[in-house]
């Protein structure tokens, strides 16, 4: 319906008939080798994507400009006294359940660059929401995507998870909806990403 003349993908569309329709309707298709899920990896997807598209030199200037605020932000987060533990709740809306986020996430890496920590272990990005993992991971603080909170809100509310009442979290009222671009990716927005988050993380401690 948008008559697009370049279709981008991060190899991670299915099912293999979309895939294939795609190809009959002649669409020129562009994927990058750089996954863009650390830090690192995000800066070299931005300059392939310079070069792709003909502006290295743009590239660059947003590449280093993000690293400069980026460097900037950290100083605050070198200061914080205490490394919360955090929960990242996702809705994935694929199967209609609530995940849990792991530290092999760029969410946890975003989370450890403001100053917080994610204990939840695992060799996949999440794992299937169960009251004993939230027990055991047992949250400071816990960070709900805005699609999952907003459709607790309209029918139980974010304690009708069963665990969450629990938590330390819930103890201290430290559970906080947050924008799903904010803590899900890295991007040239990363800077005030680690700043929204290190404002959510250390409430108690910067008040």
């Amino acid at each position: 319906a948008f008559q697009p003349s370049l279709f981008i993908h991060d190899h991670n569309i299915g099912p293999d008939q979309i895939e294939n329709r795609l190809k009959q309707m002649h669409i020129p298709i562009k994927s990058f080798n750089a996954k863009g899920n650390t830090l690192n990896s995000t800066y070299h997807l931005i300059n392939e994507m310079g070069i792709y598209f003909k502006c290295k030199n743009h590239a660059k200037r947003l590449i280093q400009s993000m690293k400069d605020r980026i460097a900037l932000v950290l100083k605050k987060s070198y200061k914080f006294n205490k490394r919360p533990r955090v929960l990242i709740i996702h809705f994935g809306r694929v199967k209609n359940h609530f995940l849990l986020v792991t530290s092999k996430s760029p969410a946890a890496q975003l989370v450890e660059l403001a100053g917080g920590k994610i204990d939840l272990f695992g060799e996949k990005h999440m794992k299937l929401l169960t009251p004993e993992l939230i027990a055991e991971c047992n949250p400071d603080v816990i960070l709900l995507t805005d699609y999952g909170y907003d459709q607790l809100k309209k029918n139980d509310g974010v304690m009708s998870i069963p665990g969450i009442a629990q938590t330390n979290a819930a103890h201290d009222r430290a559970i906080y909806r947050v924008n799903e671009y904010d803590v899900m990716y890295f991007s040239p927005r990363t800077a005030e990403q680690i700043e929204k988050l290190q404002v959510l993380i250390h409430d108690k401690e910067n008040k």
